[in-house]
């Protein structure tokens, strides 16, 4: 009977740990893709989850409009994603910075974008949702009997590829360096011929893509609209200040955490819970430590988080 009661527990247990894992990564790579920009331009892209429904909208558009298979519709999303992180770079935050404006007005910008990129987008889809399917299929992957959803572990398979992409690029690669270098010190950047326009442009299309890459793995998940990208662009924040300022792989961290939290609530306690929990974490960690609760995982010496 103990051991019945057991298997029931873990049979119940485990698909909420893959989907807080999942959800948990998902928040993690927008919070990821919010410090590739600070680190290289002291700036937050208020417009971080619309480049991620972007993606949604062209994954979406692809397949339903023009028939594409999604692994051809896939790519093409994420390079939208980084095409619109070039281009709010280039139309708003370089010209801005140009100016020497106070930071708030290309941040703004950035926001602007965004919410042009929504209307545009829920013109086109009259506000519908924008399905895609799972890319593994619906059946659950069965192991020892416990279902898990494929859907999920590819979400948690990809943010470890893309952290360690990440860290490979600034650790082992001269461009990884000069993004390093552009975040810790402009000025000197500058003196040492590193080209700090390119290295803003390059944080704002590396951006783009990772959150492009979140977007449409999200979108199997749930009703993905137009306006959806700002959902998932506050979690990715708050994920992001959870782990750490300025940190890539404290942002992870601290969205892995922040989605662990909200799968448990919705899986013995209610979804209403849920949302709520998420800001009562917020608030607990900008008043016990405001740093961040991984601030100094894995921190690179010439990152900036100030």
């Amino acid at each position: 009977m103990r051991g019945c009661q057991m298997d029931s527990y873990l049979s119940d247990l485990v698909p909420i740990i893959i989907v807080g894992l999942s959800l948990g990564s998902l928040f993690g790579l927008v919070g990821l893709a919010y410090t590739v920009i600070i680190n290289a331009t002291q700036l937050v892209n208020f417009g971080q989850g619309d480049f991620a429904m972007v993606g949604v909208a062209v994954c979406w558009a692809l397949i339903s409009k023009l028939g594409l298979p999604l692994w051809v519709a896939f790519p093409l999303a994420v390079v939208a994603g980084g095409a619109m992180g070039f281009i709010t770079n280039a139309i708003i935050v370089t010209p801005l910075l140009k100016k020497d404006v106070h930071p708030f007005y290309p941040i703004l910008g950035t926001m602007s974008v965004g919410t042009i990129a929504a209307g545009a987008v829920g013109i086109f889809t009259g506000f519908y949702w924008m399905p895609i399917d799972h890319f593994l299929g619906n059946e659950p992957l069965k192991v020892g009997g416990i279902p898990m959803d494929t859907q999920g572990l590819l979400i948690i398979g990809t943010t470890v590829a893309i952290v360690t992409a990440y860290w490979y690029l600034l650790h082992k690669t001269r461009l990884g360096l000069a993004l390093r270098a552009t975040g810790f010190n402009r000025e000197v950047s500058l003196l040492a011929g590193i080209r700090v326009g390119k290295m803003a442009s390059l944080s704002f299309v590396i951006s783009g893509m990772i959150a492009a890459i979140a977007g449409v793995l999200c979108a199997p998940f749930s009703a993905f609209t137009a306006t959806d990208g700002l959902i998932l662009g506050i979690n990715g924040f708050i994920a992001l200040i959870v782990g750490g300022w300025g940190n890539p792989y404290a942002a992870v961290l601290g969205g892995i955490l922040v989605g662990m939290i909200r799968a448990l609530i919705v899986g013995y306690v209610s979804s209403a819970h849920a949302e709520l929990a998420t800001f009562v974490v917020l608030m607990v960690v900008l008043t016990i430590k405001p740093q961040g609760l991984f601030a100094g995982f894995m921190m690179p010496k010439t990152m900036n988080t100030r």
